[in-house]
């Protein structure tokens, strides 16, 4: 069939196809990479995601540990957990659009985006908390008497039920005295409560 044609009209015919199967596998070929590239973005965005949940939540944890050790009176323990909920507000400030605004239109999380506000503001809160209420006692610590450090040694030692009260500083009393339990703790254990 090709033989009713010229030569030329033939070279230009298979040129014409040439260029033809060139466009196409090249139409093919942005395809497949735009697609591997948008899977790679996909993959990314997951893996920031996955990172920062494993790290608030690392955060997290080491926070409840130093809340158990500041209750026990370990020093150092409660500047500690304060760091611990710190980094919890920083890292999730410093990972904005993660879940919000990614790369990958199909990694985008809006509702992981607001838990995650959330938790950062509730974070927040509960550190000014616990600042407010160890700046309280502090105060309370240096306005107490001696008699008033040594009569509640009577049923606790200072560093178990307020880490941050100086008392355990004052010299212990008597033994006579260490046995005779002040009406005050004898109330205070009955309700359970702390002195």
């Amino acid at each position: 069939m090709m033989r009713r044609f010229s030569i030329r009209i033939q070279i230009l015919a298979l040129g014409m196809v040439f260029v033809l199967l060139l466009a196409v596998s090249g139409v093919l070929s942005w395809n497949m990479q735009n697609t591997v590239a948008r899977d790679v973005h996909f993959t990314f965005d997951v893996i920031k995601q996955n990172e920062l949940i494993a790290w608030v939540r690392e955060d997290l944890e080491q926070a409840r540990a130093d809340l158990l050790r500041s209750d026990a009176g370990q020093e150092g323990a409660f500047d500690s957990l304060i760091g611990n909920l710190a980094e919890v507000t920083r890292d999730i400030a410093a990972s904005e659009g993660v879940f919000n605004a990614p790369e990958s239109d199909r990694a985008r999380r809006l509702d992981f985006h607001e838990r995650f506000t959330a938790v950062s503001a509730d974070v927040a809160a509960l550190s000014a908390d616990l600042r407010d209420i160890a700046g309280t006692r502090a105060e309370r610590a240096l306005t107490r008497s001696p008699e008033d450090c040594l009569s509640m040694q009577c049923c606790t030692t200072a560093p178990r039920w307020d880490p941050w009260a100086p008392c355990a500083a004052w010299p212990r009393p008597p033994r006579h005295a260490r046995h005779t339990r002040h009406a005050r703790c004898r109330a205070g254990r009955r309700r359970g409560a702390r002195p």
